[in-house]
């Protein structure tokens, strides 16, 4: 038998999945999921199904072992897009994915009419 089928493992699953995010141009964006597994699963997080790499815009975080977010400081019209966040220990993989639209704002609005 296999070391990675051992006693008690569990292949990573979505206790909270991505959900679709609507963010106003310019403002902070929180993309998060909760995942668990056994042995705790490696995260990664994608865009257009490909990595982010070192892009500085994006900043990844886990709290509390299971809750995972990808978070943006400003958000502009080239982060929209479907992102994933891919969770994969030694059992298995498994993917939530969900859609960020980024609505730009006028200058020219009008509060009085």
């Amino acid at each position: 038998m296999l070391d990675a089928v051992r006693e008690g493992a569990r292949r990573p699953e979505f206790s909270q999945n991505l959900s679709r995010t609507i963010v106003v141009e310019g403002g902070p964006t929180r993309l998060e999921c909760k995942v668990f597994g056994h042995p705790a699963p490696e995260v990664r997080w994608l865009k257009e199904r490909r990595s982010l790499g070192d892009d500085v815009s994006y900043e990844a975080t886990c709290e509390e072992g299971e809750l995972y977010a990808l978070c943006i400081g400003a958000t502009y019209a080239e982060h929209a897009g479907w992102y994933s966040c891919v969770a994969k220990n030694d059992v298995g993989t498994a993917i939530s994915e969900a859609k960020l639209t980024v609505e730009r704002t006028s200058n020219n609005l009008c509060v009085y009419c």
